[in-house]
């Protein structure tokens, strides 16, 4: 039924507020506007595109696009507690009974690591949003049942590829990257003695989302490389209410990893996908994990103050050969910030005053370049201000902001630009912070946040993003092992993996565990988000020296088996 909106470039994904009242969706039905409920807090609209100028914040909420996603990657289980818990006969815990959720960008199904002893597979569901039932016509799968898009394949259709000779004309999907693969190795892999392998629930189901690419319209907006796996918040919130269907319909626990993040929004845990994982944390018998991301050492946050100063600069590196950059810039409601430009030329546009639903369109004809501002004072995430910039054929060199905040009120800024590897040329600041550092949804202080230390000495890997958040929030929750990790290749056999998403996996995989140990207790505990969320912490390595919590990692290096011993001691 929505499957053409989805799918179809023509049309714009908005995210919008499920309201107590019913005047929004009267007002999509008195327009004809189709529109799909995703969870209880947010529905998505569509509008035809040709109705909104080349930069939808000229006509739209900031809040209503959705965000862009993107993989975290760049001999650890013994280091993390893993090994003994597994090992230790009065625990042996493997994840049984337990479902790990992956959302990514899918797995190599036919890979050993997930296949049980007989052959068989682990995987109970793969939900491969790129393949239309129609693509396909002689293979298994079915339509979504949730979503009306993409192909779900169960268990059976996998059993009946992995016996074919020619699996993929049965059950047509693949890990082009192989990112969903060594995630979903990491959490739930199955042991490989030849290889010194095991993941962290080697028996746990699995259930597997394979996003589709983001709109392209969403990376021009973004001025981001269309050729990138980039991927959208609607279809990562899509997955995760389906996630919560499966483990509700089969009564199993769900340990779900976000591998998947975010440097866009305020960076204050409000963000659509944020506001969704606050909700899910309530519930019993479900996880949510992320990483922090790898951005702390890539020159892509400014931070700075206003107190008695009004005045602050930025400068951006630019390089040779960038097409385009975008950068947005928050602060809190206590003033209004407003920005002028300089560009390498010389060439200045004085302070644009802040006002509703301010938008310039700055030419620099020395530089031929073209900087479009939008000004969001009243409704950006968490009532934030945010100014909103891009640069269009940029002049290569130093490009100077300068920020005024209004009033006399104690205030501060903190600017982002797009995540590494996201342009085609980095763009980089010359003073960066590497502090709120951490990507969405890892701001979220109901998720389980995750920092990666180094398996050999348990330091903070320099790439890993930092705490705390917009608010000053603590994240992350915890750090883990996440620097060349064996997994599962996409291809075959098995390789290095790093990033925060590594860690990530580790750690929903050790979530499973406590959530198979929990349901073993007499009477059986439901535990959630909350309770795992402690029990994890209350065993984590505190090195002696350290101030804890901390901004590099928490509350402590990720340590499962003194968690276990410091509930029984």
């Amino acid at each position: 039924m929505y499957s053409n909106y989805i799918l179809s470039e023509d049309y714009a994904d908005f995210l919008l507020s499920n309201t107590p009242d019913s005047s929004m969706d009267d007002l999509l039905a008195a327009t004809n506007t189709p529109f799909m409920l995703i969870n209880r807090l947010f529905k998505v609209a569509w509008f035809p595109l040709d109705r909104f100028s080349e930069n939808l914040l000229d006509n739209v909420l900031y809040s209503s696009i959705p965000k862009l996603y993107i993989p975290q990657s760049t001999t650890a289980l013994d280091n993390a507690g893993i090994l003994q818990v597994q090992e230790r006969p009065t625990l042996g815990m493997t994840g049984d009974g337990v479902i790990i959720g992956i959302i990514d960008s899918g797995i190599n199904y036919t890979h050993p690591a997930f296949r049980r002893s007989d052959g068989s597979s682990r995987i109970l569901f793969l939900w491969d949003q790129t393949i239309q039932p129609e693509d396909y016509p002689d293979a298994a799968g079915s339509s979504h049942y949730l979503f009306s898009y993409g192909t779900v394949y169960t268990q059976a259709d996998i059993d009946r590829a992995l016996a074919s000779d020619d699996p993929f004309s049965i059950v047509p999907s693949r890990d082009a990257t192989g990112h969903g693969t060594a995630v979903a190795g990491i959490a739930a892999g199955s042991p490989d003695n030849s290889a010194d392998f095991t993941g962290v629930a080697p028996e746990a189901a699995l259930i597997v989302v394979k996003l589709k690419p983001a709109k392209q319209y969403l990376l021009r907006q973004a001025c981001l490389s269309p050729s990138l796996p980039i991927y959208e918040e609607t279809d990562i919130m899509c997955a995760i209410s389906w996630m919560e269907d499966i483990s509700f319909q089969n009564k199993m626990p769900l340990a779900l990893c976000l591998s998947c993040q975010s440097w866009q929004g305020s960076h204050s845990g409000d963000s659509a996908l944020e506001q969704t994982v606050r909700l899910l944390s309530s519930l019993s018998g479900l996880t949510l994990t992320t990483g922090t991301g790898n951005e702390a050492d890539k020159a892509h946050h400014s931070f700075g103050e206003f107190g008695s100063n009004r005045e602050n600069s930025v400068e951006i590196l630019v390089p040779e050969g960038s097409k385009a950059f975008s950068a947005e810039i928050w602060c809190p409601p206590v003033s209004l910030l407003s920005v002028g430009i300089q560009a390498p030329s010389g060439d200045r546009v004085a302070n644009i005053p802040a006002r509703l639903g301010t938008q310039e369109n700055l030419e620099f004809l020395l530089d031929r370049t073209r900087v479009d501002v939008n000004y969001e004072i009243i409704r950006g995430e968490g009532g934030n201000q945010m100014i909103y910039m891009r640069f269009l054929t940029p002049s290569p060199g130093i490009w100077r902001l300068y920020l005024t905040a209004s009033g006399t009120s104690d205030s501060f800024y903190h600017l982002w630009l797009p995540a590494y590897g996201t342009l085609e040329e980095d763009v980089r600041l010359l003073r960066p912070d590497p502090f709120t550092t951490i990507m969405g949804p890892g701001n979220c202080i109901h998720c389980f946040t995750v920092a990666v230390n180094n398996t050999a000495n348990t330091a903070t890997e320099s790439f890993s993003g930092r705490g705390y958040n917009f608010l000053d929030l603590i994240t992350p929750s915890i750090a883990a092992p996440g620097a060349n990790l064996t997994a599962p290749s996409y291809i075959e056999g098995y390789r290095g993996f790093t990033g925060s998403s590594a860690a990530a996996a580790l750690t929903t995989g050790c979530n499973a565990l406590v959530l198979e140990w929990a349901r073993s207790l007499t009477p059986p505990k439901n535990y959630g988000q909350s309770e795992i969320h402690t029990f994890l912490l209350r065993g984590a390595d505190r090195p002696s020296g350290e101030t804890f919590p901390n901004p590099f990692s928490g509350y402590g290096n990720l340590n499962l088996e003194q968690s276990f011993l410091s509930f029984f001691a």
